[in-house]
């Protein structure tokens, strides 16, 4: 069975969010029990905010770590648990080998396939305020 890796931490409640809505969704889908390993790498938030804030590459290399530990681990895919990390997501994606699924553009082909055209965007001050990194 394939392992799906998430980096988490970067909000909890994101994290929570993630894991319940994938065994969720796995129950609904196939009526079973048998949902797929999920491996969460857990980033510290005070740590990653704090080096983002101040425009540190060492942010970006916290995120490449979580996705290489999670590529070691066996994970076929990797998740992002939150909105504010996804600008950095093209240097993350480099890095690794392991495809890594963006919010951003599986947001993006829900929208089209509901003909959604406005969207609002709930994000950290940071996110909201900053272009996207790297």
């Amino acid at each position: 069975m394939k392992s799906i890796g998430i980096i988490g931490g970067l909000s909890p409640e994101s994290t929570i969010l993630y894991y319940k809505t994938i065994i969720e969704e796995y129950r609904r889908k196939f009526k079973d029990e048998n949902y797929p390993n999920i491996i969460i790498y857990s980033v510290n938030f005070g740590k990653f905010t704090k080096l983002i804030s101040e425009g540190k590459d060492e942010a970006a290399e916290m995120l490449v770590e979580a996705a290489k530990s999670l590529e070691k681990a066996g994970a076929s895919c990797i998740l992002i648990a939150a909105n504010t990390p996804h600008m950095l997501l093209n240097y993350i994606k480099a890095r690794v080998e392991t495809p890594i699924i963006s919010i951003v553009d599986a947001l993006a082909e829900e929208l089209k396939k509901d003909n959604v055209k406005t969207v609002g965007l709930l994000g950290t001050k940071f996110h909201i305020n900053k272009t996207i990194l790297h």
